[in-house]
């Protein structure tokens, strides 16, 4: 039996009209309860006029007290990779904080405001372009909320006879931001070095964590995209085909050309990335921690050259460019049920251009 503290509870009062009737207290066991004006809420303040400028100063106070840390862990002279860290966890969780509820419903000034706390970690921790693209994450999440923003305006989105449509749209892109979310975990948490490895999970487990981070969004996305455009359930599934096997064409293109363009060897080489988890399962674990060995002498840094020149040699390169292809042909697969049309032409190329290798 679920039994109130009075002690604990609060009443928080939201009416809008202009003269509010007096409203009578509530009595738990004779205590009364406090009414109030914010409460705070899993981490969220909530005030009665539902406005999210009180949410947002806590939230820019708080990390702009972390900033101070950060600013001492540069002074003490700490890696980039670990004040980025520390920015994750201590000050970026903080911004992120049930941002889905509250960011489409801030005004310009709040989100000013914890942008800025962002750009200053930025300017702290003095991060190149492309890890600073990593350290903006914030900056996603808040393209989250503003999705979250958009599908909750009243536009009338009708589908045949009359059914609403919308709520449907929203339960994909809702997954599929879950999805992401899921799959960018598990890359920022496992595979958070490119010079690291992981144990032997095989290419299939390779492409369930690659389509959560790379693919459900595209898959979905399609998906909706028919919903709206009132196909039936057939097609849709077609449109979802296409975008899941695309996507993963498309990461299998873009992990194998380390290996094609050989500009820069090693430079840009991954040892999670597909030819490299495809030459594992070839070749056996065994032999790929005696390949490792062999390219990382008396415990240095990995020569990552001369480990690319390994897998190249063996059957990783060309089965990933086989798999590539192979999502290819089932992507356009799913395009035979559309008529020709210049929009279904257009799809067919960018897989062609995914597919082919010279």
């Amino acid at each position: 039996m679920l039994v109130l503290n009075a002690a604990k509870t609060v009443e928080l009062v939201v009416d809008f009209r202009k003269r509010p009737p007096p409203l009578n207290p509530i009595f738990i066991a004779g205590t009364e309860v406090t009414r109030v004006s914010s409460v705070r809420f899993l981490g969220t303040t909530i005030t009665n006029d539902l406005r999210w400028r009180e949410n947002a100063t806590k939230c820019q106070k708080k990390a702009q007290q972390r900033l101070f840390f950060l600013r001492q862990l540069r002074k003490f002279g700490m890696p980039q990779e670990l004040m980025s860290s520390f920015y994750t966890a201590t000050i970026e969780s903080i911004l992120c904080s049930s941002i889905i509820v509250w960011y489409s419903g801030a005004t310009t000034s709040d989100k000013y405001r914890l942008h800025r706390v962002i750009k200053a970690a930025e300017r702290i921790i003095v991060l190149p372009v492309q890890v600073q693209n990593r350290l903006t994450d914030a900056s996603e999440a808040f393209l989250m909320g503003r999705i979250a923003d958009e599908l909750s305006r009243p536009e009338e989105w009708q589908g045949i006879s009359g059914v609403w449509k919308k709520p449907q749209v929203v339960e994909l892109v809702s997954s599929a931001i879950g999805d992401l979310v899921q799959g960018i975990y598990y890359e920022n948490t496992y595979l958070q070095e490119k010079t690291s490895f992981t144990d032997d999970h095989g290419i299939d487990n390779w492409m369930e964590h690659i389509f959560l981070s790379h693919g459900a969004l595209l898959a979905k996305s399609c998906q909706a995209a028919m919903e709206l455009a009132r196909h039936d359930a057939e097609i849709q599934s077609m449109a979802f085909q296409y975008g899941k096997h695309m996507s993963l064409s498309y990461k299998l293109n873009s992990d194998l050309q380390p290996f094609i363009n050989g500009k820069h060897p090693g430079g840009s080489l991954s040892l999670n990335s597909a030819p490299v988890v495809l030459h594992q399962e070839s070749i056996g674990r065994d032999a790929w921690m005696e390949q490792i060995k062999v390219a990382q002498p008396k415990g240095n840094m990995i020569d990552l050259a001369k480990l690319q020149e390994a897998i190249k040699a063996g059957k990783g390169v060309t089965s990933a460019i086989d798999l590539c292809r192979y999502h290819g042909n089932k992507a356009l697969e799913t395009l035979h049920c559309f008529p020709p049309s210049k929009a279904r032409s257009a799809l067919e190329n960018i897989v062609y251009a995914v597919t082919r290798f010279s």
